[in-house]
């Protein structure tokens, strides 16, 4: 079972981030990520799934970007795997794109 206590160590800081690499999730959102399968606990360590290539990952800014805005506080695709996303799009969008 996961440890909260661990999970939620660190001063708050104003970004609503509990520690200095994980976001604070309430046991209700932990829950609901893990019996969706968003969410799994290896180790004591909560990981969440990416969207773009399904590895999990430990919740944390090495792994994800930091986005207070969505469900679990960071964005729904891992940091390479949105890399790879944005790399592409700039070359796509260059492509299309009309001289002036």
């Amino acid at each position: 079972m996961l440890d909260l206590a661990a999970h939620r160590k660190g001063p708050p800081s104003p970004h609503g981030r509990v520690g200095p690499v994980c976001p604070a999730l309430t046991p209700e959102q932990i829950a609901r990520g893990l019996e969706r399968g968003r969410l799994q606990i290896d180790d004591g360590i909560l990981e969440r799934r990416c969207s773009s290539c399904g590895d999990f990952y430990p919740l944390d800014t090495e792994f994800w970007y930091f986005q207070p805005s969505k469900r679990e506080g960071t964005h729904h695709m891992c940091k390479a795997c949105y890399l790879g996303y944005r790399r592409r799009w700039r070359v796509r969008t260059q492509m299309t794109r009309r001289p002036t």
